[in-house]
């Protein structure tokens, strides 16, 4: 599938999953095979015409809101990078291809929503040990008074 870009000026082909490919073959198969835009715009003010993106996010929104929670385009996008980021274990630059990111520091930001980074890692230790990780201070129960 080509695809463009931001900017609107260079078409990307983009690899699709086998699911997804699936359900573009059923849209197309429903809206019919007729040249022009994928997807259009069904409002009474611009019937057919290119879907915009306000009719994306009130789509979008509206599924949210059926389903119980606030979806907005951005926070999908947002989402699914944080999620490449946890399934390809931090690999930057396999999800900087994947979001179409120019550069490799705006998807390192991301790095921020993961998991407990640091609770993750301790955990790894301890399992490889076979204990909890060590704790460098004093802990509540050393600093409780004791005596009457």
């Amino acid at each position: 599938m080509a695809v463009l870009r931001k900017g609107r000026t260079q078409k990307v082909t983009m690899p699709l999953p086998e699911p997804t490919k699936a359900a573009l073959a059923a849209w197309v198969e429903a809206r019919g095979t007729e040249p022009g835009p994928l997807f259009t715009n069904f409002d009474r003010a611009r019937k057919g015409g290119l879907i915009t993106g306000t009719s994306i996010y009130r789509l979008i929104r509206g599924l949210g809101e059926r389903a119980g929670s606030r979806a907005r385009p951005h926070g999908l996008r947002h989402a699914a990078i944080t999620e490449a980021l946890e399934l390809t274990r931090g690999n930057v630059r396999t999800v900087q291809r994947f979001s179409g990111h120019k550069d490799v520091r705006t998807i390192e930001r991301y790095e921020d929503n993961r998991q407990d980074i640091a609770g993750e890692v301790a955990r790894l230790v301890a399992d490889g040990t076979g204990e909890e990780p060590r704790r460098t201070g004093p802990s509540a129960e050393d600093k409780k008074p004791t005596g009457p």
